[in-house]
């Protein structure tokens, strides 16, 4: 039994300030610089699980980080495609071989397994079947591609296989033999101990390299940041893996290209060993050409030291409290609950970007710069309640949701999230139980025809050790984005009236002391497209969400507590709130702010340490493409990092020393 596999529940754990720059990756979106899923779930719901974020399926969240989720569904098992397409593999039996020159491709790769990891020779073929991969594509398009699968695991071919165990190795490779994907769960590599990104790199590049031979110096090394974990219990006994992902992005002109539009995604063990690996491409939606000649050219580019400038002329540092678990990485992707430790008073840009246009300088700005003209946040004084709430098991937490969203969970299946971390001694770490129609699990049958508006996910976040509760939320299915499908649903409150509503819910659980909040409405009015998106050509199945999302930032002294998530959504349709997360302050632990360095000296600092790389984009649009790819600084927001406001050290957002 499968409890829990690779990135699933990873969306749901972003590192805290990945969750700030996630909101960062949909305004990008919106402006046409990054990447649009498919059939995407634009919903300001979305902000339940994070700050501003986009909410995004286990592939892609190592494709891209810039990626809404898609509503088809990937069948258990085979890789999900890239930008927004999901794959349903459909095996068809099939008495067919491979042509020699398939066949001798595959053995290529297969050799490399057995050549590397002396346990592959324990392992007998189970199966090589030529299957068709069907790709769900917007407005409904359906593209095939066939396949080869590939599975070995620890039977000889007379032995049966019991109910308790899955395959140990899966391959996927196209029609002519390149490898598509790979993953092995090996029982004796499983543990908690997670490589470090020079380990994961170094080891991830050998065996790419293998992989791909000269094919190789088409790509280079992207991101090292992101992580995955499986849970399977066999015989009664768990099994955990974890894993370090390692991004290669197509090069042109001997500069990434970061879209996502041909990249390998790399995931290395503890013991140095790939265990996993998926060729991402986007050649089922465009015509995937990288000639030099059409890409801008890198002469013409900004110096770095002009970008630089050009950066601080566009943006201040400003200071923040942040929470020393916004810092650091989650071990083993657990997240832990913020404000464990002393708080941090930082210096931090003011204004979230990815990319400025390396031959203008012009920032790709916040969201704000992308909606209607509304004013982007406005500041409360309220006065708390101090409510809390408790559950310590999966009967406490219904219980919770149901009193506190008025729903009722009758007949929802509980969906397992994975198991306790295996390395305890970590501190408390947010614990979460959900309920699900929309996927299968156990005896539970997904639900092929669910009705519009009626719930499919229900989920609550509490504290390990004292059993609080953090957050809890409903999803509903969404309606159709036709305009005869959007006249039947007509919003029973306003935008200000949920606003009034979302601010009176999260009161009750503020602590009892007056407080400044800055109240930050995620989603306002249609977002303005790019001039070279045709919108009659926009996807009419857009799954469109009727709640409103707010997200709350507390003030102290005037100077935003950054790193815990407040933020409440409220159903427009039936005036209902919809999601609610709340990660308590100790408001007495934040350092003094009175004696900390000047603005001016921090921005020195920052500069000295500034990361910037070039880079290509090409923007999309669901199904739509920019004329030509743009020429980019990428802004690398772990380095620096932050500023200490207290000493003017740098603070690695990495370690968070």
């Amino acid at each position: 039994m499968i409890l829990r596999h690779d990135n699933a529940e990873k969306s749901r754990r972003c590192r805290p300030w990945q969750r700030t720059m996630a909101g960062v990756a949909l305004t990008g979106m919106l402006a046409g610089f990054c990447p649009a899923s498919a059939g995407a779930e634009l919903s300001s719901a979305q902000a339940e699980q994070s700050s501003l974020q986009v909410e995004k399926s286990s592939a892609q969240v190592e494709q891209s980080n810039l990626q809404a989720v898609a509503p088809f569904p990937a069948a258990s098992g085979w890789a999900a495609t890239a930008n927004g397409a999901e794959a349903n593999a459909t095996l068809q039996p099939s008495t067919e071989e491979p042509s020699p020159e398939v066949e001798a491709r595959i053995e290529h790769t297969i050799d490399l397994l057995r050549t590397e990891y002396p346990e592959f020779r324990s392992l007998y073929l189970q199966k090589k079947s030529r299957g068709d991969e069907i790709q769900m594509l917007e407005n409904d398009r359906q593209v095939k591609r066939a396949c080869w699968f590939v599975t070995f695991d620890e039977r000889k071919p007379e032995e049966m296989r019991s109910d308790n165990r899955t395959e140990s190795l899966h391959l996927q490779f196209d029609e002519n033999g390149a490898l598509q994907s790979y993953r092995w769960q090996n029982v004796n590599w499983a543990g908690d101990t997670m490589p470090d990104k020079a380990t994961a790199l170094h080891k991830g590049a050998d065996f790419l390299q293998k992989l791909l031979g000269a094919d190789f110096a088409l790509y280079g090394p992207g991101k090292v940041n992101g992580t995955g974990s499986g849970c399977e219990v066999r015989e009664g006994k768990v099994y955990t893996w974890v894993n370090r992902n390692v991004q290669f992005d197509r090069l042109v002109n001997g500069i990434p290209l970061v879209n996502g539009d041909d990249l390998w995604n790399v995931q290395v063990d503890g013991g140095g060993r790939v265990v996993g690996v998926s060729h991402f491409t986007n050649e089922n939606t465009f015509d995937l050409t990288f000639d030099p000649a059409r890409f801008p050219d890198p002469a013409k580019a900004l110096s770095l030291e002009q970008a630089k400038k050009a950066l601080m002329e566009q943006c201040r540092l400003a200071p923040a409290y942040v929470s020393r678990e916004f810092l650091q990485d989650f071990p083993n992707g657990v997240q832990l609950v913020p404000g464990q430790g002393p708080p941090r008073l930082v210096y931090r840009p003011d204004r979230l970007f990815l990319f400025m246009d390396a031959i203008t300088g012009k920032l790709l700005v916040e969201m704000a710069a992308m909606e209607s003209g509304r004013p982007a946040h406005t500041v409360i004084h309220v006065t708390g309640e101090g409510k809390a709430l408790f559950a310590k098991n999966t009967d406490e937490g219904r219980k919770v949701i149901e009193k506190e969203l008025g729903v009722d969970l009758s007949g929802m299946p509980l969906f397992p999230v994975g198991s306790e971390p295996v390395n305890q001694g970590i501190g408390p770490y947010i614990r979460r139980m959900e309920w699900d129609t929309s996927m299968p699990h156990g005896d539970a049958p997904a639900n092929t025809q669910p009705t519009p508006g009626g719930l499919r996910n229900a989920a609550i976040q509490t504290a390990s050790d004292t059993g609080r509760v953090l957050g809890f939320s409903v999803k509903r299915n969404g309606h159709n984005a036709s305009k005869e499908e959007a006249s039947k649903h007509t919003p029973v409150i306003s935008r200000d009236e949920a606003k009034k509503k979302a601010v009176a819910f999260l009161q009750q659980y503020l602590p009892a002391r007056d407080l400044e909040v800055k109240v930050i409405q995620v989603w306002q009015g249609t977002p303005r497209y790019p001039d070279w998106v045709d919108v009659t050509k926009l996807p009419k199945n857009i799954v469109m969400s009727s709640s409103e999302a707010f997200r709350f930032i507390p003030l102290h002294q005037g100077i935003p507590v950054e790193g815990y998530n407040w933020s409440v959504s409220v159903d427009r349709e039936t005036g209902k709130v919809s999601a609610f997360h709340y990660e308590p302050v100790d408001f007495d632990a934040l350092p003094d702010p009175s004696r900390i360095i000047s603005p001016e000296t921090a921005e020195a600092a920052f500069m000295n340490n500034l990361d910037l790389k070039l880079v290509y984009t090409w923007s999309q649009y669901f199904d739509q493409r920019a004329p030509q790819p743009s020429l980019m600084y990428q802004y690398d927001f772990l380095h620096p990092g932050l500023i200490d406001a207290q000493t003017g050290s740098v603070i690695s957002m990495e370690s968070g020393e």
